[in-house]
C-alpha cells in the first residue's frame, strides 16, 4: 500500500514540477516526459542500480489444474486484480463527480472548463491514478519475472503527438474564423520532412476538425485562411478554408 501511495504522490509532483509547464502542448509533454523518464534512468545508473535483480514473492504458491492446463495461483490472482480494477473504473468513472470529470477534461477539456471544473487539479488526479495503477501492475506482475522499460522515442510516439498539435491548431484557426461546431473545412499543411509521419493520421486529423478534406504537403485552390505556426523549432504552414 505504501509504494502506490509514494507513486501516486510522485505522479502529482511530477505533473506540477513537468507537466503542468507545457501542458497543451502535445509534442512537447512528450518530449519533457521521455526526457524526465532518461534522467530517472541515468539517476539509477549513477547510484549503480542497474544490474541488479529484483524480485518479489509470489501472494500465494501452487497452482491449479484447470482441464488439462495447470496455472499458478499469482496468475489467477492477477486475473482477479484485473477485473475488480475494471469494474472499479468504470464505476469511479461513470458514478463519481471526479471521476465524471476526468472523463469530461479527457472529451472536451474547453467545455469542462465552463462548467467549472478545475482541469489542473483533475489533470493531477489523473497522473496520480495512472502512477498508482502503474505500481499496483509491477506489484503483482514482478513475483512473475523481470520488468524491461523501453526508452526508445518511436517514431509512432512522435507522429501522434505531432498529430495532437496540429489538431489543436486547426481548431484555433476555426474559433479565429467565428466557425460553428457543425461547419466543415478544408484544410492544407505545409511543413518539414517530419510531416510525412502523420500521413497515417490524416483521417483523425480530419474526424477531430470536421474536415472534408486534410491535404499534407500541398495547397487547395480559392481563398484559404492561412497561418504560421512554430513547433518545437519547425515552421509549418497551416491553410483553412470554410466549404460552403
Amino acid at each position: 500500500f505504501i509504494t502506490i501511495l509514494c507513486a501516486a504522490v510522485a505522479g502529482i509532483l511530477v505533473y506540477y514540477a513537468v507537466i503542468l509547464r507545457v501542458k497543451g502542448l502535445a509534442l512537447s509533454e512528450v518530449m519533457a516526459t521521455f526526457g524526465l523518464g532518461l534522467a530517472i534512468m541515468e539517476l539509477f545508473r549513477y547510484f549503480n542500480f542497474v544490474g541488479f535483480r529484483y524480485t518479489l514473492p509470489v501472494f500465494f504458491d501452487g497452482s491449479v489444474s484447470i482441464g488439462e492446463v495447470y496455472i499458478d495461483y499469482q496468475r489467477l490472482i492477477i486475473g482477479l486484480i484485473a477485473v475488480v480494477l475494471t469494474l472499479f473504473l468504470y464505476l469511479f468513472t461513470h458514478d463519481t463527480r471526479v471521476g465524471l470529470a476526468f472523463r469530461a477534461i479527457a472529451q472536451d477539456e474547453r467545455t469542462a472548463l465552463t462548467f467549472g471544473i478545475d482541469s489542473d487539479r483533475i489533470g493531477a488526479l489523473s497522473m496520480a491514478f495512472g502512477c498508482a495503477l502503474a505500481a499496483v501492475a509491477a506489484i503483482v506482475i514482478l513475483p512473475l519475472g523481470t520488468i524491461a522499460v523501453d526508452v526508445t522515442m518511436t517514431d509512432d510516439l512522435l507522429s501522434e503527438a505531432l498529430t495532437k498539435e496540429l489538431v489543436r491548431r486547426i481548431q484555433d484557426m476555426r474559433k479565429d474564423m467565428d466557425l460553428k461546431i457543425n461547419d466543415f473545412i478544408e484544410v492544407s499543411i505545409r511543413g518539414p520532412d517530419s510531416l510525412k509521419k502523420v500521413g497515417t493520421r490524416v483521417e483523425y486529423i480530419a474526424t477531430e476538425t470536421r474536415a472534408r478534406s486534410v491535404e499534407l504537403g500541398g495547397g487547395l485552390s480559392g481563398e484559404m485562411y492561412t497561418k504560421e505556426w512554430d513547433m518545437e523549432g519547425d515552421r509549418y504552414v497551416i491553410s483553412v478554408s470554410q466549404v460552403p
